[in-house]
């Protein structure tokens, strides 16, 4: 949290951000007397979220929201079994780095990763096929609305926020439509006219590694017989 009381007031870029409250440099005293619902760490600090934090934020909120982004896993502010075991399984967890499943009282689960490569690759398809001029915020508004309709219940229900990664193409085409489609209602498109099958034109944009074979095309021919098998070729007589 910014304070505005902090030594030398708050920066000129910041200050729609800064509150009215008395300073804090101890990060647990601070999560004890604002009580947030949600941290999101960004400090590449490993093990900032204490077992103290932790317990403090579940007594903040039923379900507090824990997400752990800093990469790679050592510098991760806690891990996914911390986050569960310390907060009673009732956690909202991400990461930035993959974690091994969570086992917690009974049940797995398989925590998502918070990670940029749901939303860049699609955004920048859907930029490339419409030939985006200029990218606003909302962009990634709708790219995040994408990705977050994607989640299952069932993704929900073993404590994935995020879909798999196993996913990660589907999504992207799908994102990448959603900003060709904002792109030409927005004005931002360049590549006219716009396409009947929108959604055609964009997976024709996609890059394909599998290449065409440059070799000449070749046939398999059978074995030669054994010419001593064969029968002789008898000699045409002279008198025909």
């Amino acid at each position: 949290m910014l304070s505005t009381r902090r030594p030398g007031g708050v920066p000129a870029h910041a200050t729609a951000f800064g509150k009215d409250i008395e300073p804090e440099t101890d990060f647990e005293k601070a999560v004890a007397r604002i009580k947030p619902s949600c941290l999101i760490g960004c400090s590449t600090v490993g093990g900032a979220f204490t077992k103290t934090v932790l317990q403090q934020m579940a007594a903040n909120t039923e379900r507090p929201i824990i997400f752990a982004l800093s990469n790679p896993t050592t510098k991760a502010e806690c891990t996914a079994q911390d986050a569960y075991d310390h907060t009673e399984g009732r956690c909202i967890f991400a990461s930035g780095s993959p974690f091994p499943p969570v086992k917690y009282e009974g049940k797995e689960y398989h925590t998502g990763q918070g990670n940029n490569s749901y939303i860049f690759p699609g955004i920048a398809l859907g930029v490339i096929a419409t030939a985006t001029h200029h990218i606003p915020e909302k962009m990634f508004l709708t790219a995040a609305r994408t990705l977050a309709n994607f989640v299952s219940e069932d993704d929900l229900a073993i404590g994935r926020i995020y879909p798999s990664l196993s996913h990660v193409k589907e999504v992207s085409v799908l994102i990448a439509i959603e900003v060709a489609k904002m792109a030409y209602d927005e004005g931002l498109a360049s590549f006219y006219p716009q396409p009947a099958d929108l959604t055609q034109h964009v997976k024709d944009q996609m890059y394909d590694y599998n290449y065409d074979c440059a070799m000449p095309v070749t046939w398999s021919w059978k074995p030669e017989q054994d010419i001593a098998s064969l029968r002789p070729i008898e000699p045409v007589p002279k008198n025909i």
